[in-house]
């Protein structure tokens, strides 16, 4: 009771705030419909809730499991699912959600737990890794806000910010407490970050507002991050639709995988880029991109297995290591600069680096549109197979002879 409260408070407090606030209209919320049952569901309820409980009732004939993802567990119990989530940095927070079918009673043992009722009917995202995803499943109905469009090029979530159905919530990478909760979403699901005091879940919490933090930034295998589809879609009950997108995606992959890493050469691949005058901005030999390139049949120069995340590197020593570099794949650094020509007038010491000098570069910006937003960004999590693509057609390219890459752009 006091949580409503203090959401509904929140909620006027936004909606008349003073002159010079941006203004967040209420909005309707539609309750989910009820399904009636005559025997257990053929498939799980993705729109409405049982009209009866029946406690001998497996409400979720299709269940998910996750074969690569080492952040998350789910197991089901008829009428609820159990999610244990904990992060890969040291955060010191172990996460357990307790998805329940609505219309159908939550367990009482389980009190350390987050209860939420599924399938979820209004959310919001500050992950824009998830955008394309979300049309994907199906949910893009129920998506009512996100920090900033400027995230987004996916078209079907432009297309319905357009037509009013998405608002804008906070800054650019990270939500704001008020407009989320103004919007009245069931889950506001965050991007996790290793920095505690960044986190916004706390804090939703206590407005009534269940925060779900999202971390497939965190997994060290591609398909352990793209894996995370299927975390988003059990909100929903949309476990076939994610096995379908997920399975097929991962097959392709580890085909493509196989063939890379079976021939002969092994190209040393340069991932990061300058960040600032002295240092380097570099991916961690833990990180998925490091994992990239090797499925890719390359070699990544930075051999540092402890970090999986960016490192901070001298710009001296990362000169030195990487003199045998074939390729380089900058990534955010170099995002956005025209051509060679570019990245030699921004900084004259690139010219010396044999992948500038041979022009095997690229960045991740290939489809940039005129907002400078990159489909990378919100289109890639659902589709490793696409990102590895990419990666072989730079590291090897007769086997895939005639391929258009779709999210790297070979400078020129």
């Amino acid at each position: 009771m006091l949580q409503t409260q203090i959401r509904l408070l929140v909620c006027l407090s936004v909606i008349v705030c003073a002159a010079g606030c941006q203004r967040y209209a209420a909005t309707e919320h539609h309750h989910p419909a009820t399904v009636r049952l005559t025997g257990p569901p053929p498939t799980n309820l993705r729109d409405g809730c049982p009209d009866h409980y029946d406690p001998d009732v497996d409400y979720f004939p299709e269940k998910a499991g996750f074969r690569y993802v080492r952040q998350l567990r789910v197991t089901y119990h008829r009428n609820y699912k159990v999610v244990e989530f904990k992060p890969a940095v040291h955060t010191k927070e172990t996460f357990r959600f307790v998805l329940v079918q609505c219309g159908t009673p939550a367990p009482t043992e389980d009190r350390g737990a987050r209860i939420v009722q599924i399938p979820v009917q209004r959310f919001t995202l500050s992950h824009t890794e998830y955008g394309a995803a979300v049309a994907r499943l199906g949910v893009l109905n129920r998506l009512v806000g996100v920090p900033s469009l400027l995230g987004y090029s996916t078209p079907a979530i432009l297309e319905r910010a357009k037509q009013g159905g998405i608002r804008e919530v906070g800054s650019r990478s990270h939500s704001s407490l008020e407009p989320t909760v103004a919007v009245d979403p069931d889950v506001a699901f965050l991007f996790y970050s290793a920095y505690p005091n960044a986190n916004l879940h706390p804090q939703l919490w206590q407005l009534g507002v269940e925060g779900v933090p999202l971390a497939s930034q965190f997994e060290p295998d591609p398909l352990a991050r793209s894996e995370w589809i299927k975390f988003f879609a059990l909100y929903f009950n949309r476990e076939r639709e994610a096995d379908a997108i997920f399975d097929a995606a991962s097959q392709r992959y580890e085909e493509l995988a196989s063939r890379a890493q079976a021939t002969s050469t092994r190209p040393e691949v340069l991932l990061g880029a300058p960040n600032g005058r002295d240092v380097w901005a570099l991916y961690g030999g833990r990180n998925f991109m490091s994992r990239m390139v090797q499925d890719a049949g390359g070699h990544y120069f930075w051999n540092d297995q402890q970090a999986g995340s960016l490192v901070l590197a001298d710009y001296e020593r990362v000169f030195d290591e990487s003199l045998g570099t074939e390729v380089w794949v900058g990534g955010n650094g170099i995002n956005r600069i025209a051509s060679r020509q570019d990245l030699i007038r921004n900084d004259p010491r690139l010219a010396f680096f044999a992948p500038v000098e041979h022009g095997d570069v690229y960045a991740g910006d290939r489809g940039m549109d005129k907002r400078h937003v990159m489909p990378y960004t919100d289109q890639s999590l659902d589709k490793p197979d696409v990102v590895l693509s990419d990666f072989v057609s730079a590291l090897h390219p007769e086997l895939l002879p005639g391929y258009q890459p779709v999210f790297l752009r070979k400078f020129r």
